[in-house]
């Protein structure tokens, strides 16, 4: 792994730390609770790895609960170093302590257990509130994404919103596209923290 991409992760880890109280970077594959979601999650059929392992589904998605940003495995942070994912949850954890600048006069704490719980919410279906996190957040991942890439990138996230991944949570696949246009809502901010 270069030493450019570590650099990256170090500086949007410095950035999140100054910017969420009690932020942490842990992994699904160390926690009881995860493995529990992922067997009871609708992401939780499983799938085969090239080891010939099977794994859950979920157990490979990056997740924010809080102030704490899920990875799969310090293995995977440490092969990749995702400074771009961290960003992209970055958004979700500033979204959580306003509710999406909703709510921005009750306290921090209050609004990231709405935020979280919005998201548990199947009806009403489609999933609005969590399609809207999902469309600020991914703004941000096509902002880092190298332009020759962003075509394809953009079409594997109109992908997960009008398919299985996120379970049909927003399945109006020219909605998506357009919503997807917009810069991220914090694009300046974390620019300039993370340059």
């Amino acid at each position: 792994m270069s030493a450019t991409r570590i650099d990256k992760w170090n500086k949007v880890v410095a950035a999140i730390k100054e910017d969420v109280a009690g932020f942490e970077v842990l992994f699904k594959d160390e926690s009881k609770f995860h493995r529990l979601l992922g067997w009871l999650s609708f992401w939780g059929w499983k799938r085969e790895e090239p080891d010939g392992k099977r794994v859950y589904e979920y157990m490979q998605m990056t997740t924010t609960l809080g102030n704490k940003i899920w990875f799969p495995s310090e293995e995977y942070v440490k092969r990749y170093f995702p400074s771009e994912t961290l960003q992209h949850e970055w958004v979700h954890m500033k979204d959580a302590q306003t509710f999406f600048g909703l709510l921005s006069f009750l306290p921090a704490s209050i609004n990231r257990i709405l935020f979280s719980a919005s998201y548990l919410l199947i009806l009403p279906w489609p999933g609005f509130i969590r399609a809207y996190a999902e469309i600020r957040a991914y703004r941000r991942t096509l902002e880092l994404t190298r332009a020759e890439a962003r075509t394809e990138i953009r079409g594997k996230i109109v992908e997960y919103f009008t398919g299985p991944t996120y379970f049909y949570m927003w399945p109006f696949k020219s909605h998506v596209e357009n919503l997807l246009q917009a810069p991220s809502p914090y694009k300046e901010l974390m620019d300039e923290a993370t340059q």
